[in-house]
């Protein structure tokens, strides 16, 4: 069986920068990667801020 992580690029803190999001999304990846994960999916929101 083979396991995917499906992402959601939202800011819940608006003072945030999108490079600190970024950056945390890589490590949930490479932490879903070392944990066996096949496929990481990351949707995409147009105009949600």
């Amino acid at each position: 069986m083979k396991f995917s992580l499906f992402v959601h690029m939202e800011r819940s803190d608006l003072v945030k920068p999108h490079s600190e999001l970024l950056r945390e999304l890589g490590e949930l990846v490479l932490l879903a990667e070392e944990a066996g994960f096949e496929t990481a999916w990351i949707g995409e929101h147009h105009g949600m801020e």
